[in-house]
């Protein structure tokens, strides 16, 4: 199956200006057995094309806690503080999560954060929460190793109305494959995101450089998807760094 990435943008004309602005842009790419082949050309495109439009934002690697901790805190710069409940770090040093196709897409990094699906006998949740101390316009993540779930990003605006976005991941996926997925929306702001990932059985699925971004740190105008397909590749020691690891696994 050949590697896809999708990137889907929605607009609206204003009747007052007509005017072309995105409302919301959603960026995914989805490389197949990435940890394999050594690729992840599609999800460094769309995470590429992602933080074009944002700028001053503070990318989170989880690097810099503790292994094995949860229950953190999350400095973002300009964004602001952001409270993060469910999953815990993980990294190179956990052999289970390496060889079960978990790992840091965080180029020079070695650590993420897993998050284990429910029902669970250990008591998983399934979720991880963000919660915001500020509202927010953009939120993108890398994912690892997802398979087999149907899986959501419920979000929570300052007035406590919801809306629900799917993260649209092949299924079935092989082990090891590698995605990003982010969203920018600056006309529905949200103070809180939930991932659900609800399965029949026991599974786990690794995130990793999380970023997010206020109405203010978005860049204007967005643009369109042509335009965003034609973004130039960054973290090109990406690939190098994993086909490396492919070599200790």
């Amino acid at each position: 199956m050949k590697n896809v990435i999708f990137l889907f943008a929605f607009f609206f004309v204003s009747a007052m200006s007509v005017c072309v602005q995105a409302v919301p842009t959603i960026y995914f790419g989805e490389d197949l057995s990435a940890i394999e082949s050594g690729d992840f050309s599609n999800s460094i495109k769309a995470h590429n094309a992602f933080l074009s439009n944002l700028k001053n934002v503070k990318v989170e690697s989880f690097e810099n806690f503790a292994p094995a901790s949860a229950g953190l805190t999350i400095d973002f710069g300009e964004a602001g503080m952001a409270t993060l409940t469910g999953g815990y770090v993980s990294g190179s040093w956990d052999a289970g999560a390496i060889a079960s196709g978990r790992f840091s897409t965080t180029p020079s990094g070695d650590q993420f954060l897993e998050v284990q699906t429910s029902p669970d006998p250990e008591g998983g949740t399934g979720t991880f929460s963000l919660e915001f101390e500020t509202e927010q316009s953009a939120f993108g993540f890398f994912g690892t190793d997802f398979e087999g779930s149907q899986t959501d990003l419920i979000f929570e605006t300052v007035i406590g109305e919801t809306f629900t976005l799917n993260i649209p991941f092949s299924n079935p996926s092989p082990t090891g494959s590698a995605l990003f997925w982010g969203f920018i929306d600056t006309e529905r702001q949200f103070t809180k995101v939930t991932f659900n990932g609800v399965n029949l059985f026991r599974d786990w699925f690794g995130f990793d450089d999380f970023t997010i971004g206020t109405e203010d740190q978005v860049v204007s105008p967005v643009p369109e998807p042509a335009t965003m397909a034609l973004l130039g590749i960054g973290l090109i020691g990406l690939a190098a760094v994993r086909r490396k690891r492919t070599s200790r696994l």
